[in-house]
């Protein structure tokens, strides 16, 4: 009897036992598996960071030995390898794919806003997008509402408007003809609009605004998000070479047919100059004009010498600073020349051919650079950008051969006149040689005349475009496509 009065306590004691034994064994292995997830992703950290450290302290050491001055700082962001605000930084591409199996797209969170007085490339996490979105909004409403004057905004300088930011600040120019440019690598992009109405424009939404932004400036709202399709891009032979000035005329013409014809994974502008005088430059060539090309090979490493072979056996240069560097290298070569608070004065021209009397207009005018940081260069349109027709993207010059800017830069506003006297009479001399359009992002305020020539027979979809989305022009402080409604 007491055995059967027992045996109830001791099954249900039993129970409770293994119950209370399958509870612990199941917190373990939840806390087993957290430990170990949490291990895991602290390994990978750690792998991203030394592998960001590693490459930062490879391309630091390149920068002091190779170019010292010249070469300003990578920045790396490292807090989240998925979203590279800085997407020209790309040591931290090539981190995160030795750590973490590199992916051939990266979604890129970034904001331009336009202040009336400077550019402002905002690099921005989750929250603070949308603190800029909720911001941004606010605004539009307000001047919908007839709160805020339509005018006002303007005036106050608080216009935000997106413009094209460049993956690769260069990117027209560094290994494009294999890999086209930034708008052929846009694959969407999330935008506010005019009306307040926050989008996604790709090849299936919004596909009117997703044309128009590649290539057709901040005239459709404000792009809060960008998703790029990217390359990996390691070690490039890159660098430029200097000739003395009385060669330009034997150099122009010998370069208007190489680069024409060159392997497209060769590439280099060609530029006129006043040496720095600060290093890698030698002391004798200080302060010197003289003509140039900054090349660019993105082939096999150990192909670069043989393919540099026709190139330096044309004409001796009297500086040769070609080699292997790290991509981000190649794309900051000369950031330190140009800091934030110059003078700058732009005219350009898209251009067909080199012919001979344009070559001695350029010598004319090279002879005559106003100032150490004045420059003209000349950047071959070609390769992957011949592929595309002119109406798959706004920008409409795809069947150019070069693109020309002439830029007088000066840190003294007593000496504004000059630079801009010598640009525009340059760019006057030059413009009867030219296709007739110019690369926005080079161009000034030089009437609608000009824009209309610059998109073509693109233009006139652009002002549709531009109808249906912003009718009252708010997006206005650019190369304006003005509404007709």
């Amino acid at each position: 009897m007491k055995l059967k009065k027992l045996l109830p306590q001791y099954l249900s004691l039993r129970i409770k036992f293994l119950i209370s034994l399958t509870g612990i064994i199941v917190v373990t292995v939840l806390v087993s598996l957290a430990f170990v997830q949490n291990h895991v992703k602290i390994q990978i950290e750690r792998s991203i960071k030394d592998g960001l450290r590693q490459t930062r302290n490879v391309f630091h050491n390149f920068q002091e030995e190779r170019y010292g001055y010249l070469i300003s700082q990578s920045r790396v962001i490292a807090e989240d390898p998925k979203f590279f605000a800085s997407i020209a930084d790309l040591d931290a591409a090539t981190a995160y794919h030795e750590a973490v199996n590199f992916q051939q797209i990266v979604k890129a969170d970034l904001f331009m806003v336009t202040d009336g007085k400077e550019n402002l490339l905002i690099e921005v996490g989750e929250p603070n997008k949308k603190a800029i979105e909720k911001s941004y909004l606010s605004l539009v409403r307000q001047a919908l509402e007839g709160n805020i004057a339509s005018g006002l905004l303007e005036k106050k300088n608080r216009i935000y408007q997106a413009v094209s930011v460049p993956v690769r600040v260069r990117g027209e120019i560094f290994a494009s003809l294999t890999i086209g440019y930034l708008i052929d690598n846009l694959l969407a992009a999330d935008m506010v609009l005019a009306d307040g109405r926050f989008v996604t424009v790709n090849d299936e939404e919004n596909k009117d605004v997703f044309w128009a932004i590649r290539g057709g400036g901040g005239n459709f709202g404000v792009v809060t998000s960008f998703l790029f399709r990217l390359h990996p891009i390691y070690t490039e032979y890159a660098g430029p070479m200097l000739w003395e000035l009385n060669h330009t005329t034997e150099l122009m013409k010998w370069y208007r047919e190489f680069i024409t014809q060159a392997p497209e994974d060769i590439s280099g502008f060609f530029a006129f100059l006043v040496v720095p005088p600060v290093p890698p430059f030698p002391e004798h060539l200080h302060n010197k004009t003289m003509c140039g090309v900054v090349w660019c090979y993105s082939g096999l490493m150990e192909k670069a010498e043989e393919a540099f072979k026709p190139i330096r056996s044309f004409l001796l240069p009297a500086l040769d600073l070609v080699g292997p560097m790290p991509h981000p290298v190649v794309q900051s070569m000369f950031d330190a020349l140009y800091p934030p608070g110059l003078q700058w004065y732009w005219r350009a021209d898209f251009v067909n051919e080199l012919s001979d009397d344009a070559i001695a207009h350029h010598m004319k005018y090279a002879s005559k650079i106003p100032s150490m940081h004045s420059t003209m260069h000349l950047y071959p349109i070609n390769g992957a950008a011949h592929r595309v027709s002119n109406s798959d993207t706004a920008w409409s010059y795809r069947n150019a051969t070069w693109a020309q800017v002439i830029i007088g830069v000066d840190p003294d506003p007593a000496n504004n006149e000059r630079i801009i006297s010598w640009t525009k009479e340059y760019w006057e001399a030059l413009h009867p040689y030219s296709a007739g359009g110019a690369y926005v992002n080079f161009m000034m305020e030089e009437g609608e005349d000009r824009i209309k020539a610059t998109y073509r027979d693109n233009y006139d979809r652009l002002v549709e475009v531009k109808n249906k989305y912003d009718p009252t022009n708010l997006f206005r402080v650019n190369q304006n496509i003005k509404p007709t409604v």
